[in-house]
């Protein structure tokens, strides 16, 4: 099975890229999807939560921040992987045009404000960018991310999304405090509303074809 690569980006900081990382590599990594991560944040979110959680969630995690090793060390991942996820800095910083370059799909995490829709706009116009410098179609979705559909501002946020012509995910991620606790927990929810919402996600990234399906990974 040919290797997929997902690429988290948004410039705007706090918009719930490495929880999404999290989730997704760490369930599918639990199903037995080879998984690698390339940690391009200088946070390193994600390579402190794997270091020591790694037994739990067998996965490849390398931590680059230097922006002309990203397509070389993501390459190298795709060897012997079914998926690689990068999840690039929350900032103004050229590893996310490096990770384009090699993305399969782009997945925009936004919360529901207008700087942040806005900061997913100009996201996608990078993605628009990397497409006509690759020559290649590149698909990229918002996920909304502490998400309450309950609320005026919920309503507001998907005509803003429909208005400007931006697709998103059906799947939304609510604002829930077991995603706060994954750091500190190292625990992935399984099977309680926040375990349900994951596994939606990751269904529908599945359907997309910007993940593995288990299923396809293990016939693999």
């Amino acid at each position: 099975m040919e290797c997929k690569c997902l690429v988290l980006a948004s410039s705007k900081g706090g918009a719930g890229k490495s929880t999404i990382c999290m989730v997704v590599a760490g369930r599918l990594a639990k199903q037995g999807v080879r998984v690698a991560v390339l940690d391009a944040d200088p946070n390193g979110t994600i390579s402190s939560w794997h270091r020591d959680y790694a037994a739990e969630y067998p996965m490849t995690v390398v931590h680059e921040v230097e922006e002309t090793e990203i397509v070389p060390r993501a390459e190298e991942l795709m060897e012997g992987h079914d998926l690689v996820i990068i999840d690039t800095a929350g900032f103004g910083n050229r590893s996310t045009v490096y990770a384009l370059a090699v993305a399969d799909h782009v997945l925009i995490p936004s919360q529901p404000s207008g700087s942040d829709l806005r900061e997913a706009a100009k996201t996608i116009k990078m993605v628009q960018a990397a497409e006509k410098m690759t020559k290649r179609t590149i698909p990229a979705r918002v996920v909304l991310t502490r998400f309450n559909d309950r609320t005026k501002v919920a309503a507001h946020v998907l005509e803003q999304l429909a208005g400007i012509g931006v697709e998103r995910l059906q799947t939304t991620v609510a604002h829930r405090t077991v995603y706060f606790e994954m750091t500190f927990s190292g625990q992935v929810p399984v099977g309680d509303a926040a375990g349900q919402e994951i596994d939606r996600l990751v269904a529908e990234l599945a359907e997309l074809g910007a993940v593995p399906s288990a299923k396809a990974a293990a016939v693999a």
